[in-house]
């Protein structure tokens, strides 16, 4: 699966790719809201992990832009300083949310019900 991460802190990017790539997961990780929309131009996610706070584009608004563009991804906002508002409409619109620090474990349970399960394998 690919998947899409998309903090400003270079910390939590280091953190989430090795975790992920760890896992089997194909990772792209952005700094920055243009940034991630440019890569959703360029390839398709399966998931985006994606930051409120960003420090050009809010996280929010990149959410809604890859909706309005028909991104199929699901979508895992996370932040450190949610406001009520914006976790209501990420999960209305149907993105997870998981608060900073991030449980891990939370993360990978999630991404574990989106992974295509091999043939073989039950569910």
């Amino acid at each position: 699966m690919r998947v899409l991460v998309v903090d400003d802190e270079p910390g939590i990017r280091r953190q989430l790719t090795f975790l992920l790539e760890d896992e089997g997961f194909d990772v792209t990780a952005v700094e920055s809201g243009s940034l991630a929309l440019k890569a959703a131009e360029e390839a398709s996610f399966d998931v985006v992990i994606l930051d409120v706070r960003l420090p050009d584009i809010p996280g929010t608004r990149v959410f809604s832009t890859l909706v309005d563009r028909g991104a199929q991804s699901h979508v895992i906002i996370i932040s450190g300083h949610a406001v009520q508002d914006d976790v209501r409409d990420a999960r209305s619109a149907g993105a997870q949310f998981l608060s900073k620090p991030l449980d891990t474990q939370r993360l990978l349970e999630l991404m574990g019900n989106w992974r295509p399960q091999k043939e073989g394998e039950q569910g």
